[in-house]
C-alpha cells in the first residue's frame, strides 16, 4: 500500500509536534523543569526572595513537581520556599519535608542541605520529624567519609537547640553505630524505640 507525500507530511508534522511539546513541557511554551531548577536558584539566591520571587519560586517547583512528583529535592525545596514565605516551619512546610523524607529516607545528594534545613528549624519541627532527621544524619555520619562536609553543617545551623540536637546526633553515631543507609529499610521506622533529641 502507497502512501502519498500528503500523508506523510501529516505524519512528519505530528511526529514533531510531539516532540516539541515532550521538550517544553505539558503546555507549549511554558519553560522546562531544567530551566525552571536554574530559575528557583537565582529566586532564592543572594539578592532574591521577596514575596514576588517566592511566588514565582513556589509556582515554577511545582511546576517541575508535575514533571517528576518522586524527587525527593523537589518536596524538600517547596517546604524551604513555603517556609519562607510564611517565616517560619509551619504545619504545611512540615508535611512538605516530610513527604521528601518519605521518598528517600537517606539520600546522600541531599543530606547535608535537608539535615541543615531541619535542624535549623529544630524548635518548630514535630518529633516525628526529628528522627527523621537524625536517622539521615547518623546514617550518613557513621557511613561516609565526608565527616567535614557534615561538621560544617554546625556552623550552618542558627538554632541554638538544632545545633546542641546536631552535636548530640554525632556524639550518639560515633558511640553507637546502628544505621545502614538503606533507602528501601526506612531509617525513621528502625528508630521509633529511640530515645528523644
Amino acid at each position: 500500500m502507497r502512501i502519498s507525500w500528503r500523508l506523510w507530511a501529516a505524519i512528519s508534522a505530528g511526529v514533531v509536534a510531539v516532540a516539541a511539546a515532550w521538550m517544553v513541557g505539558p503546555d507549549l511554551g511554558r519553560i522546562r523543569p531544567d530551566t525552571a531548577e536554574s530559575r528557583v536558584s537565582a529566586l532564592l539566591g543572594p539578592g532574591g526572595r521577596s514575596q514576588k520571587d517566592l511566588v514565582e519560586a513556589e509556582a515554577l517547583t511545582r511546576k517541575e513537581l508535575a514533571w517528576s512528583p518522586a524527587q525527593p529535592a523537589l518536596w524538600a525545596r517547596l517546604a524551604q520556599i513555603h517556609s519562607l514565605r510564611v517565616g517560619q516551619l509551619d504545619v504545611e512546610a512540615v508535611a512538605l519535608l516530610e513527604r521528601s523524607y518519605a521518598l528517600s529516607p537517606f539520600d546522600s545528594e541531599l543530606v547535608l542541605w535537608r539535615t541543615a534545613f531541619t535542624y535549623d528549624h529544630w524548635r518548630a519541627a514535630p518529633q516525628s520529624l526529628r528522627l527523621r532527621a537524625r536517622d539521615e544524619a547518623e546514617a550518613f555520619y557513621t557511613t561516609s567519609r565526608d565527616h567535614a562536609s557534615m561538621d560544617q553543617l554546625l556552623d550552618a545551623v542558627h538554632d541554638p537547640a538544632g545545633r546542641l540536637a546536631l552535636s548530640l546526633t554525632y556524639d550518639s553515631a560515633v558511640r553507637h553505630p546502628r544505621h545502614s543507609p538503606e533507602p528501601s529499610g526506612g531509617l525513621a521506622a528502625d528508630s521509633a524505640g529511640g530515645k528523644a533529641q
